[in-house]
């Protein structure tokens, strides 16, 4: 991948070869700045003059960690997180932009898939139990007895 100065992340290697750009929270932009810079100093004070690969987590030398998953168990339990997959950071990211109200189309081109109706059907559990909080809020800005009106214009109309 590639860092970009407009926040993104562009991916050229992907799972179905479609070259793909990502946007970063600026912190974590940020983030992984920092720590390319870090491996970049501590690679010169060790005498490794090349530029770092496109890894950002790896080795000083910039093989890929071999034991990854292995550290990520260990930082889980230090932070009491039990059985948390790193594929659930995927799972955690589209349930939290639902619940904030993001687009759909937005979330399914992060997640990478193919199409919108693919998002849905993987998500679905979660757009059901937000739409009874759509009617509540619909509920809210509706004018104080335009539902009531209505159900009463229907009961009436049979």
């Amino acid at each position: 991948f590639d860092y970009e100065d407009q926040g993104t992340i562009r991916f050229f290697r992907t799972k179905n070869g479609v070259e793909r750009t990502e946007f970063l929270m600026p912190h974590t932009k940020e983030a992984l700045l920092f720590w390319r810079d870090h491996l970049d100093y501590n690679r010169r004070k060790q005498g490794i003059l090349e530029p770092l690969t496109d890894r950002v987590i790896c080795h000083i030398d910039g093989r890929p960690l071999e034991r990854f998953y292995k550290s990520w168990w260990i930082a889980c339990r230090i932070a009491g997180l039990k059985d948390f997959h790193f594929h659930d950071l995927r799972h955690t990211f589209t349930s939290l932009m639902l619940l904030r109200g993001a687009q759909l189309k937005v979330i399914s081109e992060a997640l990478g898939h193919a199409s919108v109706a693919f998002t849905m059907d993987v998500y679905s559990h979660i757009i059901g139990g937000m739409q009874e909080d759509a009617m509540r809020l619909l509920d809210e800005v509706m004018p104080e007895g335009a539902s009531r009106d209505f159900s009463v214009s229907l009961a009436s109309s049979r």
